[in-house]
């Protein structure tokens, strides 16, 4: 996977959610490191993306509440990338599209579209925000374009 994009986003430095130098390395908000990272882990963690891209999503119809709105979509964004399973990353990108669709960002969503490696999420994506225009490879060719 690349976060390239995420990357420019945040600039250089470091967008680890497993690292925090305040806290030497330890990082209370985020459930994969306190659990060393299995499954239970990715899906507390995949939760808390979809609480704090909800809360988002509820901030974007004041413009004052902007800022606000970006802390919050960044938190998720950084607590995204400590989710090596690919069905919750790709849950947790859809509960982040959620929020960019909603604040307008439909740059960032269709950048996180074409990150989502799971058809099952990718085909509820597609069918709940049909005008996003990315075409993600899929792992599997669909029964009604594969070849005879």
């Amino acid at each position: 996977m690349t976060f390239g994009w995420l990357k420019r986003l945040f600039g250089q430095q470091s967008v680890s959610p497993l690292h925090d130098e305040h806290a030497g390395g330890h990082n209370a908000e985020n459930p994969a490191q306190e659990n060393g990272g299995g499954l239970q882990a990715q899906a507390e963690l995949a939760e808390l993306i979809k609480t704090k891209a909800a809360f988002a999503a509820m901030l974007t119809d004041d413009v004052a509440d902007r800022e606000q709105y970006e802390k919050l979509r960044d938190e998720a964004l950084q607590l995204l990338l400590g989710i090596t399973d690919g069905f919750y990353a790709a849950f947790a990108r859809h509960q982040i599209i959620r929020c960019c669709i909603a604040a307008g960002e439909t740059e960032h969503a269709v950048a996180l579209l074409s990150e989502v490696e799971d058809d099952f999420v990718l085909d509820d994506i597609r069918d709940e925000f049909p005008y996003l225009r990315t075409e993600p490879q899929r792992s599997t060719p669909r029964p009604d374009t594969a070849s005879s």
